[in-house]
């Protein structure tokens, strides 16, 4: 059987009892919060639901139609095409990237907007990750 003390004042250990609190407090948050930030280019979009995703095109000016949404599920390559290279180019201004999910099944859900052309919205883990608009053949990023 082993006995171990430590000497310490009460004042450190109070110091050490506040530092753990709060770290991990800050982790929990950071866990838990979704945090939304274009112009900062944090983005961590929750989409757990098609009306939350639908809410979200919504409030980025798209106008969809819960009902036209259909869904695949897809694996990015683990080695980055000339494709997903370009795709990347476009998503970089807007905060996401694809690319960081390389070797992973995303979710594809696609939208037909209002104004004929057609919105895809990449989520892994209930969070968006890329997305684009796509009209007569020209694609734009989905947050501007």
């Amino acid at each position: 059987m082993f006995v171990f003390s430590v000497k310490a004042e009460k004042k450190h250990l109070l110091a050490a009892l506040v530092c753990t609190v709060v770290a991990v407090t800050m982790v929990v948050l950071g866990l838990c919060l979704p945090t939304q930030s274009v112009g900062g280019r944090v983005t961590n979009f929750k989409a757990a639901t098609a009306q939350e995703r639908v809410a979200l095109l919504n409030e980025w000016g798209y106008t969809v139609e819960l009902a036209d949404e259909t869904v695949q599920e897809i694996r990015v390559p683990d080695e980055p095409d000339e494709a997903l290279r370009t795709y990347e180019a476009l998503q970089t201004p807007s905060g996401l990237s694809l690319l960081k999910y390389s070797g992973k099944r995303v979710k594809l859900y696609t939208y037909a907007v209002s104004d004929g052309s057609t919105a895809h919205v990449y989520c892994y883990r209930d969070r968006v990750v890329a997305g684009d608009i796509t009209a007569n053949g020209t694609q734009k990023p989905l947050i501007s």
